[in-house]
């Protein structure tokens, strides 16, 4: 996601510019890339498992994961369970998408284990 715009929700929704090639995680993390390629690859660094997110008329990608004390205030959520889990979404979030009477908005995304 070089090249990249973000919007850091867990920074007070501060402007940042992604750096890495692939994104990591090891922190609480709650970002909006903006405008993102239509296609991303997911890939668990323990298996080696991945997966392709392909979107269609959804400018931004979320990337969020509670990591150790926003993990706490989730009750079906095992205290070990944070650093095995990214949440990927494609979406409209940065510019939503205002429809006025009678219009139409579509979009799609296909996820595929690879």
């Amino acid at each position: 996601m070089r090249g990249c715009t973000y919007i850091d929700k867990t920074r007070e929704g501060a402007l940042y510019q992604e750096h890495r090639d692939v994104v990591t995680i090891n922190e609480w993390t709650d970002r909006i890339y903006q405008n993102t390629p239509l296609e991303h690859i997911i890939t668990n660094v323990v298996s080696g498992r991945k997966m392709r997110i392909q979107k269609y008329n959804l400018v931004d990608t979320v990337v969020w994961n509670p990591w150790v004390e926003k993990a706490k205030e989730i009750p079906d959520f095992g205290e070990e369970e944070f650093p095995n889990l990214v949440c990927v979404e494609a979406g409209h979030v940065s510019a939503p998408v205002i429809l006025p009477p009678g219009t139409v908005f579509e979009a799609s995304q296909i996820l595929q284990v690879m």
